[in-house]
């Protein structure tokens, strides 16, 4: 947050009439913020919540990803880190969609490993929590479930080999589907949980998306018990035409398994929870926009239960 205000300060967002922007979600994120405050004025916090940005920017925004993850390329959202709360804001509006998206699976053969894993799992969770959404409907279904094993299939062979050109595609397409069904039906409570975790513990996002997975999807099985199995098998954990259809300890220990394979911690305590943690975890989960979309409403008690579910 502090340096997009210190940005914003700098520029005479007056002069310019478009932006272009190429980078990850951050370049990307700051770049539709900017556009907003160069029509809108005040400050981005003004705008945080849902549909609160009262007007459409006038620049035109050209969006050219080189990470696949984050689907800010399309979507119609910003997300600053807030030190000052310990949390992110998120800014949701239609009215911020770019122009223009270029995406193109050569712009992303020379990101890290770390980077790689860290922007497809925060893709992967695009796909399962719009798939799981309250808003979930017959169009973005689909393309949710492709978009997971698009992902899944590609993520690892990107991590490993980061030159293989078939597994970056199937990365990229597979997160663009992502946020299309995202933008649609949008995310839930894994989003809700990273804003705090994001902000108290400098972890990257796809880390903190990535490692309350199981305990979400084990929490929400409650009642979309169907989609999560359908998750499982596009994932590959699962054979329902085998007879394998009943959700244990073991599925949820499969995504376990994969996270470390390619690097992602499932656990909290390596990187300094803390008890006096758990009430602005719980607190800024609570109050994250996402969470209203989470197909199980939770309590405080039930974010409590999942957040030591992840210690």
């Amino acid at each position: 947050m502090s340096l997009f205000e210190d940005i914003v300060k700098k520029l005479d967002l007056k002069k310019f009439d478009s932006v272009i922007a190429v980078g990850g979600g951050s370049v990307i994120d700051v770049a539709k913020g900017l556009a907003v405050i160069a029509k809108c004025g005040g400050s981005i916090r003004d705008y945080a919540g849902f549909d609160k940005v009262p007007d459409y920017p006038d620049w035109k925004s050209i969006m050219i990803p080189t990470t696949a993850g984050t689907g800010s390329e399309i979507s119609e959202g910003v997300v600053l880190i807030d030190e000052f709360i310990q949390s992110k804001i998120l800014v949701l509006s239609l009215k911020i969609c770019p122009t223009i998206a270029l995406t193109d699976p050569e712009m992303t053969i020379s990101m890290p490993p770390n980077i790689t894993v860290n922007c497809g799992i925060d893709a992967l969770v695009h796909a399962i929590e719009s798939y799981t959404s309250i808003d979930a409907n017959a169009l973005t279904e689909p393309i949710s479930l492709r978009a997971i094993e698009l992902i899944s299939q590609g993520l690892k062979p990107a991590y490993e080999h980061g030159d293989d050109l078939d597994a970056r595609e199937a990365m990229q397409i597979g997160s663009t589907m992502a946020m299309v069904a995202g933008m649609n039906a949008h995310m839930g409570l894994c989003h809700s949980l990273a804003m705090p975790l994001c902000a108290i513990y400098h972890m990257p996002h796809g880390q903190a998306c990535g490692m309350a997975l199981a305990p979400v999807l084990e929490f929400n099985s409650v009642v979309v018990k169907e989609k999560v199995m359908n998750i499982f098998e596009v994932m590959g954990f699962m054979d329902k035409d085998a007879g394998d259809d009943t959700l244990t300890s073991d599925c949820y220990e499969k995504i376990e398994s994969f996270l470390k394979e390619i690097q992602i911690s499932a656990r909290l305590s390596d990187f300094g929870f803390k008890d006096e943690h758990m009430e602005t975890i719980v607190k800024e989960t609570m109050k994250a926009v996402q969470r209203q979309f989470n197909p199980r409403k939770p309590t405080e008690k039930d974010i409590a239960g999942i957040v030591k579910r992840m210690i």
